[in-house]
C-alpha cells in the first residue's frame, strides 16, 4: 500500500496554475524559483516561467489544501483542482497530473491510430530523405575509427553497438 504523506496543492498568485508538493512549501518555492530563472533548467522556456518573467511575477505559492494521501491520491487531488480552475485550457497547466484508466486506454487508442495513418508518410519521408543525402549516408557508413576500448577498428556509425559486445567488454 501506498504511503500517506501530507500533501500541499496549492496555485500561484496571480497565475492560473496548480501544483502539488511533498516537499515543504519554502522548498518547493525555491526550485520554482530556480526553473524561472535558471537557463539551464528544463522547464526554463515552459508556457508559466515565460509568462512569469515577461510579466516580472515573482513566485509566490497559495495553499489550497493540506491532505495526507499516497502518491495516486495526491496526483488525483492535484488533477481535481486542475479541473476545478480549468488551468489546462484556461491557465499555465501544460499536462494532466492524473489520467483514469478509461482515459489511459482512449490516449493509447488515439496513439495506435495516429501512427497506423502517419506510417506510410513516415516511410515515403524516410525513404526521400535517403534518396536525396544517399552520397552522404554512404561516406558516412564508410568511415571508420578504432574503438578507444579495444581499440578494434569499427564502422564509426556503430560504435555503441561495439562498445556493449562481450568482445569489448572483455577489455574494460
Amino acid at each position: 500500500m501506498d504511503k500517506l504523506r501530507k500533501t500541499i496543492i496549492y496555485r500561484l498568485h496571480g497565475i492560473n496554475y496548480i501544483g502539488s508538493t511533498i516537499q515543504k512549501l519554502k522548498d518547493r518555492k525555491w526550485r520554482h524559483n530556480t526553473d524561472l530563472h535558471n537557463e539551464n533548467s528544463k522547464c526554463y522556456n515552459t508556457k508559466l516561467y515565460k509568462h512569469m518573467r515577461k510579466n516580472k511575477l515573482n513566485v509566490k505559492l497559495i495553499i489550497i489544501k493540506i491532505l495526507f494521501v499516497g502518491s495516486y491520491g495526491r496526483k488525483r487531488a492535484e488533477q481535481d483542482y486542475i479541473n476545478l480552475y480549468d488551468s489546462i485550457n484556461n491557465g499555465y497547466n501544460t499536462i494532466r497530473a492524473y489520467r483514469t484508466e478509461r482515459e489511459k486506454k482512449e490516449n493509447d487508442r488515439l496513439y495506435r491510430l495516429n501512427y497506423k495513418r502517419n506510417k506510410i508518410k513516415i516511410r515515403e519521408y524516410t525513404r526521400l530523405y535517403y534518396k536525396k543525402n544517399k552520397e552522404i549516408i554512404r561516406q558516412k557508413e564508410k568511415k571508420r575509427i578504432n574503438c578507444s576500448i579495444c581499440n578494434k577498428n569499427i564502422c564509426a556509425k556503430h560504435v555503441k553497438r561495439h562498445q556493449r559486445s562481450d568482445y569489448c567488454k572483455s577489455f574494460q
